[in-house]
């Protein structure tokens, strides 16, 4: 939660797209029963919280099948007025192998480079993750 909206109104990019409403990040390693957990964790998020949460990302390292997910989320809008996104392993790992969020698995992952593919540096600049710079560095 920020208020960087409310002070920059006008500002763009990250600032402009932050949420100032209160926002919950859960995890589990839990294997069995997680639409169970994934409920009693939502109740008990927004009962405990001292202001209304209006979104829950929960992160499993277990795969949920996209219908149950549809339906925990359907379930959250319904009984607690909150957003509710899940992130399963699945999801975490194709996102973590996003050429812009790679060095994310490197930094905090321990993840050795040569286990991530190298995208060319032209190929960067044309999708809008690289730079002109990068594209003359590996011509050279």
């Amino acid at each position: 939660m920020t208020w960087l909206p409310e002070q920059q109104p006008h500002a763009k990019g990250f600032v402009g797209r932050a949420s100032a409403k209160p926002v919950v990040v859960a995890c589990t390693l839990q294997k069995d029963g997680l639409p169970t957990k994934v409920k009693h964790d939502l109740a008990r998020i927004c009962h405990g919280a001292d202001v209304p949460v209006k979104y829950v990302a929960f992160c499993s390292v277990v795969p949920i099948p996209a219908a149950k997910q549809h339906e925990l989320e359907q379930w959250a809008r319904e009984t607690f007025d909150v957003t509710l996104e899940i992130f399963d392993g699945i999801t975490l790992a194709s996102m973590l192998a996003e050429s812009d969020l790679v060095w994310v698995s490197q930094e905090y992952l321990e993840l050795p480079a040569a286990c991530c593919r190298t995208i060319p540096a032209r190929s960067r600049l044309l999708s809008g993750t690289g730079t002109c710079s990068a594209v003359a560095d590996e011509a050279r």
